[in-house]
């Protein structure tokens, strides 16, 4: 018995395309992750440039207040202990406390610590320098 034949011109009906609905919401999902990630990662980014800029300011407010230190006299009262704060234009949150000590070399050491609290950490820049004695 023949076979029966199919008629070239008719097509079979194409497979469909597209994407299922469990396939669309594993992509938003992964997207979502992602995302969060990113957000993430610029939170830290700004915690980091804050935190820059206040070291940078204490780094620049206790080098201000280390040259004010060397253009003072070796002999007299004018080169002692002390303290300066807080200080810095604006927020006033930085405070400096140097310690003099004579050395018996004819110098005088000096060791100037610039404090600030970010929320609950304190921090500091610690500068030590020598004084020798005017010539």
């Amino acid at each position: 018995m023949p076979q029966a034949r199919t008629n070239p011109t008719e097509k079979e009906p194409a497979a469909e395309s597209g994407f299922t609905l469990i396939e669309v919401m594993v992509a938003l999902a992964i997207f979502t992750f992602g995302i969060i990630a990113i957000l993430g990662m610029q939170a830290s980014s700004i915690q980091g440039n804050m935190d820059a800029q206040n070291m940078t300011e204490a780094a620049s407010v206790g080098a201000n207040m280390v040259e004010e230190l060397i253009t003072k006299s070796y002999t007299g009262s004018d080169l002692t202990n002390g303290n300066h704060g807080p200080v810095y234009e604006d927020n006033n949150k930085y405070r400096m406390d140097w310690t003099v000590t004579t050395n018996g070399d004819n110098t005088k050491s000096v060791n100037l610590t610039v404090q600030w609290t970010d929320g609950s950490a304190s921090r500091q820049v610690v500068y030590d320098l020598i004084k020798p004695q005017d010539l």
